[in-house]
């Protein structure tokens, strides 16, 4: 089976998490493989979910699937991102205090970089 540039994608988010905080994804839903959660070392709170749903559920056209991550934010901030294209509100979480960045790469590694570190701050 071919990789998809979205798969390839997230992996390079996934070793910038491993690279900045030393933590390793988990998988606290056996019949979800593809939803991993980022916590914190110690506290063990969510900082970051990265899943693949239905491109449909966070308002993309049609069902084909999208690889998406979970990061926790100022509201101020959401509110600006969600005009911003590759930004969604968050799905399946509190959408005041989340928000969805599909990893499509019309987000580029940087950018999302300094959004998960402020939602491992906003989270510790």
């Amino acid at each position: 089976m071919a990789i998809h540039k979205s798969d390839q994608f997230s992996q390079r988010i996934r070793d910038v998490i491993e690279a900045d905080w030393s933590v390793r994804p988990d998988r606290p839903w056996p019949d979800q493989p593809r939803y991993e959660v980022f916590r914190h070392q110690l506290s063990g709170k969510w900082f970051g979910v990265m899943m693949v749903i239905a491109g449909d559920k966070i308002g993309l056209d049609g069902p084909d699937p999208a690889a998406i991550l979970n990061l926790k934010g100022d509201p101020l901030q959401i509110r600006f991102l969600l005009s911003q294209p590759g930004f969604r509100p968050a799905w399946h979480m509190n959408k005041k205090h989340w928000f969805t960045v599909l990893l499509d790469g019309t987000v580029g590694i940087e950018p999302i970089r300094e959004l998960i570190r402020i939602s491992h701050g906003l989270t510790e």
